[in-house]
């Protein structure tokens, strides 16, 4: 099976940042950037699930191995496609994300590196940081939510 996603995708930086290899059923092998799970599929069937990247010029190519038994159905196939993408985010366009972390301060190399979803949930939560930060110094001056239009969530 194989898979394809735009660049920039940094197949192990998406992996490890998201924190993938120390959580059951996965397990990773930093030599060859191989990453192993166990999936089991809607039939009942449980396979063993090995995926790794490779450079396709302007795209990556994730070849993924499937170890069963007997050759997975179709219906089997479409479901692990449809999984992987939706556990890789490789549906997701972000673009747009890339564009504005390669203008931030503390984000350029994400953008650069092409962190897929590991990234985007990194740099929410770092925004999300900088925003209550930016709240506990404008409370601490007597200024609660003075400034960028209140905390978030507040009506304008």
């Amino acid at each position: 099976m194989q898979l394809f996603t735009p660049k920039p995708y940094d197949f192990a930086a998406s992996i490890c940042d998201h924190g993938w290899p120390m959580l059951a059923p996965f397990s990773w092998k930093p030599e060859s950037e191989t990453l192993q799970r166990v999936e089991l599929l809607d039939s009942g069937r449980v396979v063993l699930l090995q995926l790794w990247a490779q450079d396709a010029g302007d795209h990556a190519q994730l070849h993924v191995s499937v170890q069963c038994n007997v050759d997975l159905t179709v219906a089997e196939r479409q479901e692990l496609d449809s999984k992987l993408h939706w556990m890789l985010k490789l549906n997701e366009d972000l673009r747009e994300f890339y564009v504005i972390a390669a203008q931030h301060n503390q984000l350029p190399h994400v953008a650069a590196r092409g962190r897929a979803a590991a990234a985007f949930a990194h740099a929410v939560g770092r925004c999300g940081q900088d925003h209550l930060h930016h709240q506990r110094e404008l409370e601490q001056h007597g200024q609660h939510g003075a400034a960028a239009g209140g905390a978030i969530g507040d009506a304008a």
